[in-house]
């Protein structure tokens, strides 16, 4: 692994060289060399300067050499159809006439008309383009046919130039496929069709397949470039070699965006229904005899002219800015002929828009916003078409090339066809030409494999289907009036959850592994699940994938840390030593946010804490740790809260307990009360401290007995005034904390709220927005309780996104307490007390179903985060462009 190749990518206007390698850390790739490309007129034909492309081939590969990459092979993809003829000396016969030339009008429909539609697409498969390659040799027979006597070689136009390399003749099968003249079940030339068209067959080379090593550069081409190189045939039609880096996880419909737009699905056998053949799809090949079925439409060819002819320097950025802007609603057909290749495309535009009695755009940005919406309903047109002719419904559409960077076209095309959108990898046309010639040198085993390493070494961006702002606020205004008629004062609702701090845990972001100096693995029966990429390795990663979570949860929160991420610039520090000092970085990035700190003594996953007891441990020595360690940890807590001008939460728990039945439980919980006493000698102030007691009923290592049972801290806390904390996972399975409220309420001032989801026992799973979570919600809304009650989050889960895990489950949250703040709660309970419970349990039931959505759509915006699952987009996003840049660093540093 580790040698440099080179993917050559000529597209209608612009060409590259690029350079890429495959290492344990993914795929290197840069840009060595650009050069411009656009069809000339010579010869009365808009012609491609094959010349001139070939002479920036080769300037583009002395850069590589110069610049010291030792690149050690080569391949080259350009468009499809267009070919040049050479004689029996290699000479060229024929300039590469541009696919954009009209010479081939009128072919088609005469080739449709003597041969019939039906019978060519069944043998060929490919959709009636009038550019086609057979129309093209059509038409040079009937006006040149003393060419195609001359010819001895035909060759597509990466052909050509992986000829003028090596002196090899061959024809590559994903571009041959786009000629019409390629039998689709046989994956050769088609001999009696191309007898039947009179031409020539001798001119055409046998097929090679995307990853055919054809040979060295000839000894003059060693000599100018000052290198030696093997080539080898990559899929040379460029969409063909997109595709074959497309880095889906699931099936998708794709859309290879660049001047033409190929939208499609990959098959291992083609469709030639007469349903696929009247939508005008096209069955091309693909890597490892894949087919690609697509449809050709017009793609950015439109607005990179509308760009060119606008006076004052438009960028694309600024168009599409300008179109997002728009107000125009105007659609066109933008698969028309009439676009292909128009005198002004700007005119074509608006005489389109005449004869359809729409409003004539004008403006550079309803120009834009005009293209665009009209790619967009070709786009859904035909995702539409291809979900009935394949019978299969698809959930995503994957955008890659250059028009992946499109955002305004990407989100559009989300709202539209109400399906995920995919954007990248831009360069995805290199990277598959890259990938069949580490396939063919062995580096990669197949193509799956190279998919794989595409997924984590490019970013993606997600589009969800989202709604208009004022999509929103209409769905609103509307399920307010519904709410009010139950006597709910919306916006009193809104300002009540509003107040509400959740305390979130920053354990979630690093699967509990710390920032000690001293690494310990975890005990106190606990573990975490999973290995999702990105996980935070430190604190600076830790603060920053926390800032995006909080960024994505409506309201003002706070976070939560553990002891263990004391930050002691690497130097050993034990726990019964931790000083405020080692949090000023914790308390420097709270002050920029606003929020206030909680606090946790970090009573495990320590060799002191081995054998399963701490504060309640036997041997005096290993008590007084601990001891210190907790006391240390309240003046950490008073120090935050001096610091950030909010009470810190300090929460003791420990995992004291017996696998098997003990012969003395008194004892240990004398150690315990004992050992908590010392720890609470000394006072603070309780507007910068708010000390609590946490419970449990089992635990694993813990099964038999625990120390810290609920009726030991229940005790211990109203004795000596501490506040009492419910974890929703340390109960039996069939309790539930909802359930203990409001006796609770009754007798402490205050509580502390650890939210998890037990799922049949204390695992820790992602809060979801289940029954009991609304039901918690709704025992603190209606007992008046919310400030009363100091509300926490404890879960891990590593086999999903964390900053996904921590916006789920705070959202879940937030949402379960809005969702509680507007239930007609006097109404219910007067039911109740007149004894109309039928009543009661209807109400119960029907506000389940009222738009509480939009209601919570419209809190979300309020406040400034992304409303429905838009917060996912950026999640999707800040993983690829951050987390997944965590696992190329590690592999480097392996």
């Amino acid at each position: 692994m580790g040698e440099y190749r080179l993917a050559v990518d000529i597209g209608a206007s612009s060409g590259r060289v690029m350079a890429g390698k495959i290492s344990e850390a993914g795929i290197d790739l840069q840009e060595v060399y650009r050069f411009d490309n656009q069809a000339q007129l010579m010869g009365g034909h808009y012609c491609w300067d094959v010349d001139h492309l070939f002479g920036e081939i080769k300037k583009g590969i002395r850069v590589a050499v110069q610049s010291g990459l030792q690149p050690v092979s080569i391949g080259m993809n350009t468009w499809a159809v267009d070919f040049v003829l050479l004689d029996e000396k290699g000479e060229r016969l024929t300039d590469a006439i541009s696919y954009r030339d009209p010479r081939t009008n009128g072919v088609m429909e005469g080739v449709i008309e003597t041969y019939g539609k039906k019978a060519l697409y069944e043998r060929t498969g490919i959709a009636f383009q009038p550019f086609n390659t057979l129309y093209q040799l059509l038409a040079l027979k009937k006006q040149n046919p003393e060419l195609l006597e001359q010819a001895h070689a035909f060759l597509m136009v990466p052909d050509y130039f992986h000829f003028l390399l090596t002196g090899v003749k061959v024809n590559e099968y994903t571009n041959a496929t786009t000629t019409q003249l390629v039998n689709v079940h046989t994956k050769d030339w088609d001999r009696q069709l191309l007898k039947e068209f009179g031409l020539p067959c001798g001119m055409f080379q046998p097929l090679q397949h995307p990853g055919t090593k054809i040979g060295s550069l000839t000894e003059s081409m060693e000599k100018e470039l000052g290198v030696q190189l093997e080539v080898i045939v990559p899929a040379t039609h460029d969409t063909a070699s997109a595709i074959a880096a497309l880095p889906e996880k699931q099936t998708s419909v794709y859309i290879s965006s660049g001047t033409w737009s190929l939208i499609g699905i990959e098959n291992r056998t083609p469709i030639c229904s007469q349903q696929a053949m009247a939508a005008n799809f096209t069955n091309e090949g693909g890597v490892g005899s894949r087919i690609r079925f697509l449809k050709n439409i017009m793609g950015l060819w439109m607005i990179q002219e509308v760009q060119r002819l606008l006076p004052g320097h438009w960028s694309f950025s600024q168009l599409a800015q300008a179109a997002s802007e728009s107000t125009y609603t105007g659609e066109i057909d933008v698969d028309q002929h009439r676009f292909l290749k128009p005198e002004n495309m700007i005119e074509e535009i608006q005489q389109a828009c005449r004869e359809k009695g729409l409003a004539v755009p004008e403006s550079p940005g309803d120009l834009a916003k005009c293209i665009y919406d009209s790619l967009i309903a070709s786009y859904d047109k035909a995702v539409t078409e291809i979900e009935a002719i394949s019978g299969k419904p698809y959930e995503q559409i994957h955008i890659i090339g250059g028009g992946a960077l499109n955002k305004e076209i990407n989100q559009r095309l989300a709202n539209r066809t109400n399906k995920t959108v995919i954007a990248g990898p831009t360069e995805a046309t290199a990277v598959g030409n890259l990938l069949v010639q580490a396939i063919a040198d062995g580096e990669l085993s197949r193509i799956e494999e190279g998919r794989a390493l595409v997924r984590t070494a490019f970013p993606v961006t997600y589009f969800l289907p989202q709604r208009s702002e004022s999509h929103v606020s209409s769905r609103f205004e509307s399920a307010k009036v519904q709410y009010e008629q139950l006597g709910i004062d919306v916006e009193a609702a809104f300002a009540k959850v509003k107040q509400v701090p959740i305390s979130v845990h920053c354990w979630q972001g690093d699967d509990l592994h710390g920032t000690e100096v001293i690494a310990n693995e975890l005990s106190g029966g606990i573990d975490v699940t999973g290995n999702h990429p990105g996980r935070a390795r430190n604190g600076e990663e830790l603060r920053r994938d926390l800032e995006k979570a909080l960024s994505l949860i409506p309201g003002k929160h706070r976070v939560n840390l553990h002891a263990m991420y004391a930050e002691t610039d690497s130097v050993p520090i034990e726990r019964d030593q931790l000083k405020t000092e080692h949090f000023e970085k914790w308390v420097k990035w709270a002050k920029s946010l606003g929020i206030g700190l909680d606090f946790n003594p970090t009573v495990f996953s320590h060799p002191k804490a081995a054998d399963g007891l701490t504060l309640a441990h036997p041997d005096e020595e290993i008590r007084t740790f601990w001891i210190n360690h907790c006391k240390a940890c309240r003046k950490i807590a008073a120090y935050f809260g001096e610091q950030l001008g909010t009470p810190s939460l300090v929460n003791i728990w420990v995992p004291d307990g017996y696998k098997d039945t003990p012969s003395d439980r008194l004892t240990p919980r004398k150690r315990l009360k004992e050992s908590l006493d010392a720890i609470y000698a000394d006072e603070y102030d309780p507007m910068l401290v708010l000390d609590t007691v946490e419970s449990k009923l089992f635990g694993i290592g813990s099964e038999a007995y625990v120390v810290g049972s609920h009726e030991f801290y229940l005790n211990y806390a109203n004795q000596n005034n501490k506040l009492y904390l419910l974890d929703t996972g340390h109960f039996h399975p069939t309790e539930v904390v909802s359930n203990k409220l409001s006796a609770m309420l009754l007798f402490h001032d205050q509580l502390a709220l650890h939210v998890s989801r037990p799922v049949r026992w204390d695992s820790d799973h992602v809060v979801t927005f289940d029954d009991e979570l609304r039901e918690i919600a709704i025992e603190l809304v209606r007992n008046d309780a919310l400030g009363n009650i100091h509300i926490g989050l404890d879960f891990f889960d590593a086999s999903i996104n964390r900053v996904a895990a921590w916006a789920i489950g705070t959202r879940n949250m937030a949402k379960a307490l809005l969702y509680a703040a507007l239930m007609p709660h006097r109404h219910l309970k007067q039911l109740q007390d007149e004894g109309d419970f039928t009543s009661r349990l209807a109400m119960q039931e029907q506000l389940k179903t009222y738009p509480f959505g939009d209601m919570w759509d419209e809190y979300c915006k309020r406040q400034g985060v992304p409303t429905e699952t838009e917060w996912l987009d950026v999640v999707k996003e800040y993983e690829q462009q951050v987390q997944l840049k965590r696992e190329s660093e590690k592999a480097k540093q392996r």
